[in-house]
């Protein structure tokens, strides 16, 4: 039987984000950026009409911005709305795509849950960062999400996106990122403010964030990671 300690992933200390989107904006400002999942297909004439699709965000603040998604109906979109770089392709063959400029921050936010081969996807990053010596930035819905555990035990149902095909917590993903040669530069928790939909939920979350996920993140929305190749090659090219 193996030892309990084998099981046992002490959570990192983690800073509280309030604004996903403001935070990913920060770190790609005057970069050259790869956005994977650029379209946020279905919601790509929603987010557009009301100015919350991150890849407009980016465009603003970024040196350049490539747009990666698999959604022509998405990119369509985009496209009319003036997004010029905006390809359709597969992110589990991101290895395979050229770009003529180095890219230096790959923003994966809310797509490893969407995938059914994560793994593939990881693979082709970390291939493509190789060459391009870029950084990831990656974040996904937290499993230990206390409004989910709170609906799954009094309300007996499952708060999750009808597209999502996993959960991640801190010791799940930082070990998916490790088999792919990955290794975590800064972890956060974030709890987005953005996201509440009436003053209300604002308030009761902007509480919450400076009671409850303040000294407990690990329990807070969602999870950002910063990630860099832990291949030597990568110093080689």
């Amino acid at each position: 039987m193996l030892p309990n300690s084998l099981f046992t992933h002490r959570i990192p200390t983690l800073a509280l984000v309030n604004d996903r989107q403001a935070f990913i904006a920060n770190a790609c400002k005057n970069r050259s950026v790869l956005h994977l999942g650029c379209a946020a297909w279905p919601f790509t004439r929603q987010s557009l009409s009301d100015g919350s699709l991150l890849h407009m965000t980016l465009e603003k603040v970024s040196k350049r911005v490539v747009g990666i998604d698999i959604s022509e109906e998405g990119l369509s979109l985009l496209r009319s709305a003036g997004f010029v770089e905006c390809i359709n392709w597969d992110v589990e063959k991101l290895d395979e795509l050229q770009i003529d400029e180095p890219i230096e921050i790959i923003v994966a936010g809310e797509i490893l849950e969407h995938l059914s081969n994560p793994g593939l996807c990881l693979r082709s990053i970390s291939q493509f960062m190789k060459h391009h010596r870029s950084v990831l930035l990656v974040s996904v819905p937290n499993a230990f999400c206390l409004r989910r555990l709170v609906t799954l035990i009094f309300r007996r149902t499952e708060l999750v996106h009808p597209e999502h095909t996993a959960y991640y917590s801190v010791a799940t993903l930082s070990e998916l990122l490790r088999r792919y040669h990955l290794n975590i530069r800064e972890l956060y928790a974030y709890s987005d403010l953005t996201s509440a939909s009436t003053p209300l939920k604002r308030f009761v979350k902007l509480a919450a964030n400076a009671s409850l996920f303040r000294f407990a993140p690990q329990i807070s929305e969602g999870i950002i990671a910063i990630a860099e190749s832990s291949d030597e090659r990568c110093s080689q090219n």
